[in-house]
This record gives C-alpha cells, sequence and structure tokens, in this order.
C-alpha cells in the first residue's frame, strides 16, 4: 500500500512538471510563464520527492528524498 501511494504521488508529480512546461511554451508574456514555472513545478517536486521517501526502504534513502 505505501509503494502504491509513492508511485501515484510520483506519477501527479510527473503530470505538474508537464504542465508547467505546458504552460511555459504556452503563455504570451514572462509574468505568466514566471507563475507557471514556479508553482507548478515546485509542487510536482515536493510530490515526486514525498513519492521517493514513501517508496525506498532504508533510512538513508528517505532522509536524502525528503532533504532535496
Amino acid at each position: 500500500m505505501r509503494e502504491l501511494a509513492g508511485d501515484l504521488l510520483a506519477l501527479l508529480g510527473a503530470v505538474l512538471t508537464l504542465l508547467a512546461a505546458i504552460g511555459v511554451a504556452r503563455f504570451p508574456d514572462t509574468l505568466s510563464r514566471m507563475h507557471a514555472v514556479t508553482k507548478a513545478s515546485t509542487l510536482g517536486f515536493a510530490f515526486v520527492a514525498l513519492g521517493a521517501a514513501l517508496t525506498l526502504r532504508t533510512a538513508n534513502d528517505v532522509t536524502s528524498a525528503l532533504l532535496a
């Protein structure tokens, strides 16, 4: 169950990062592009790191993923 939750969080983070990249390519002005890059990609990376921490086994790996 823990691995499934980690996989789903990693997938959700990857989708958010993809949406941020699409937003950068689609939005016309700099302010809109900055908003798309900072909000979605930061949340996406946080979900990927949390998903990796849930999936990994050893305490050293988990703390490294959470510190990233």
